[in-house]
């Protein structure tokens, strides 16, 4: 998004709507492997992956590491740093979860 105050337009009305914060398998796989283009071909909507799992046996010092690179990867992916724009949504994944 812009600024609102500098620079209203249309862009500012976009937005991905939800019933639930939780989404379902079929939603959150849908989100993960689409990228919504508008009709100019123009990126809409796109989404960057997170994996927020870490090593269990690293204990608090490996929980603050894994939150830091959470952190920077979120930031680097709103900001364009994976690509020449940046993603308009992140999601947090634990699906890499095991039993460590």
């Amino acid at each position: 998004e812009g600024n609102l105050l500098a620079d209203p337009g249309t862009d500012h009305c976009k937005r991905l709507v939800v019933r639930h914060p939780v989404l379902t398998l079929e939603e959150m796989r849908t989100l993960k492997s689409k990228e919504y283009k508008y009709a100019d071909g123009t990126t809409g909507f796109g989404c960057h992956v997170i994996d927020t799992t870490f090593p269990t046996g690293s204990g608090p010092d490996g929980m603050l590491q894994a939150m830091e690179r959470i952190c920077d990867e979120a930031a680097d992916a709103i900001q364009g740093n994976f690509g020449e724009k940046g993603v308009q949504g992140v999601i947090l994944s634990d699906q890499l979860a095991g039993p460590d």
